[in-house]
């Protein structure tokens, strides 16, 4: 992915690995759902963590599967997003289950954003959206 701004929401310098690596490479389906969910939140997302290498994924307590990881050829799947008040927390939130993210888990500070519908590692509460409805898991 070229440096620079992505769309009218991200710049590539907030996903990119924190390492000094310089690495970031984003899926672009994960980049659409979200940049919807930033629009229907109407709130800044700051990106906590972004892209990271597996390097730096190791370093900071990241499981061999995290969404994270990127390389040249892996694309980073999933992104963590501050949140320090209820108001955010519920504004990311209602972005991201309108826009239909389908990995959503609530941390101390931030909200975890992914395309794996599956359980979230150490988190507070985790969410998976399917067909059904919405689970808390």
């Amino acid at each position: 992915m070229e440096a620079g701004r992505i769309n009218k929401f991200f710049h590539t310098d907030e996903f990119v690995c924190k390492c000094g690596c310089g690495i970031v490479n984003l899926d672009t389906d994960f980049l659409n759902w979200l940049t919807a969910a930033r629009r229907i939140a109407d709130v800044p997302f700051y990106i906590n963590s972004g892209c990271r290498c597996p390097t730096h994924n190791k370093a900071e307590g990241g499981t061999a599967t995290s969404a994270h990881i990127t390389t040249d050829v892996i694309q980073a799947r999933g992104s963590d997003i501050e949140a320090k008040t209820v108001e955010v927390v519920l504004a990311i939130l209602f972005g991201a289950l309108t826009a239909g993210i389908p990995g959503i888990a609530l941390g101390l500070g931030f909200v975890h954003l992914d395309t794996k519908n599956r359980k979230m590692i150490r988190c507070n509460a985790a969410f998976t959206l399917t067909k059904s409805g919405l689970y808390l898991v």
